[in-house]
């Protein structure tokens, strides 16, 4: 029989996306052995199958609990990307070319209006835009919008790229990476807390675990079970006549992206389809149909390539970050749509909740905590 084979470090980090490589980083950086452990299998994986849309205000409200977060986010991107550019030498494609939201018909303009009214009082630069002024920034728009806000700011990424940076950033950092396949994962519990995990005949030892397995977190043994769940969105890839200018968002969900070599990326599907990583025909049809219908101007849109990611939702709709009620366990998990633009940001604050020992006053209220007072045993 093979003998197992025993890893130790400081810290285990458990997924490679954005959450867990925003977690890894910052406790590297500060002395911290890290052992990032993933999947072998990336099928469906969030972070390069997003948009890599940087938009805080997506399905927010005036009270929200997680806009002052995103809004922080937003603001500290740019410095951050200068950062990682600077060692990693990697373009992560990373642009403010702004994103108007747009209304078609006379409910969604009065939603808009409404909308304009919180949000003029964030801090965020934004415009409301008549007809005339979209024209002339999107000639080849349908005369069905009636007007829209426009966010200057906002700003997108590569997610493939970012998530290649963020990889070789950590490698740089000496942040040890394991794979495993089929192995089951399961944790090992000494003295009342958590002292590692084992997958297959392999033994990782560390003070601290973190969940941030993306759409995976629902899979994992407990106590280190969170409640996560798939989500899948397709986008298809086209090349119309023209480049787009901005990005642009429907008010019913539909969004078109300006994307490298004159391309223009559409979604997003939104499917509560278990974990079927796969593209569906009927949907890419529909995707064509509505930008079609949105931008006529731009000719019939060619279909360059289309795939299918998996986003990781959370019971609450909230992310699950930093501790959990098990002792040694912390969680990075829940960002559903926003994960590419949070994911640096509470990663910093998983982190200095590990090296602290206190979940930081920002992310309080987003403890997995909130869930074990509704239940004896947590994650049953």
């Amino acid at each position: 029989m093979p003998s197992s084979t025993s890893l130790h470090a400081d810290i285990i980090v458990l997924g490679g996306g954005i959450a867990g490589l925003g977690c890894a980083i910052p406790l590297a950086q500060r002395g911290k052995k890290v052992l990032l452990i993933e999947r072998s299998d990336l099928r469906g994986q969030a972070t390069p199958a997003s948009a890599g849309i940087l938009d805080p205000v997506l399905g927010m409200h005036a009270r929200h609990p997680m806009l002052p977060f995103l809004l922080k986010s937003l603001r500290e991107y740019p410095r951050f990307m200068r950062h990682l550019r600077s060692r990693t030498r990697t373009d992560v494609e990373f642009t403010q070319p702004g994103i108007l939201y747009v209304a078609k018909n006379v409910k969604q303009m009065r939603k808009l209006r409404r909308e304009w009214k919180w949000q003029s009082k964030l801090g965020l630069r934004i415009q409301f835009w008549k007809m005339e002024r979209i024209k002339k920034k999107f000639p080849w728009i349908s005369k069905r919008v009636l007007g829209g806000i426009f966010y200057p700011t906002v700003g997108k990424v590569n997610p493939a790229l970012l998530q290649k940076a963020l990889s070789h950033y950590a490698r740089d950092l000496g942040i040890q990476s394991k794979r495993f396949s089929n192995q089951p994962l399961k944790l090992i519990l000494e003295n009342a807390g958590v002292s590692g995990v084992r997958f297959g005949r392999v033994n990782c030892y560390a003070a601290a675990v973190v969940n941030a397995r993306g759409c995976w977190a629902g899979q994992a043994p407990r106590p280190l079970r969170l409640p996560v769940r798939p989500v899948r969105g397709q986008i298809v890839l086209i090349k119309g006549r023209s480049r787009l200018p901005a990005m642009i968002h429907t008010m019913d969900g539909f969004y078109m992206v300006p994307w490298s070599r004159g391309h223009i990326l559409i979604g997003s599907t939104v499917e509560n389809a278990g974990y079927r990583v796969r593209v569906e025909s009927r949907s890419v049809a529909r995707l064509l149909g509505r930008a079609q219908a949105l931008m006529p101007g731009l000719g019939p849109a060619r279909m360059k390539k289309a795939w299918a990611g998996l986003r990781p939702r959370s019971k609450d709709d909230l992310p699950i970050v930093g501790r959990m009620p098990f002792p040694g366990l912390y969680a990075a998990a829940g960002y559903y749509r926003s994960g590419i633009l949070m994911g640096i940001r509470a990663g910093q604050l998983v982190a200095r909740a590990i090296l602290t020992g206190r979940q930081p006053r920002e992310i309080r209220h987003l403890s997995a905590l909130r869930f074990s007072k509704k239940r004896k045993r947590y994650g049953g």
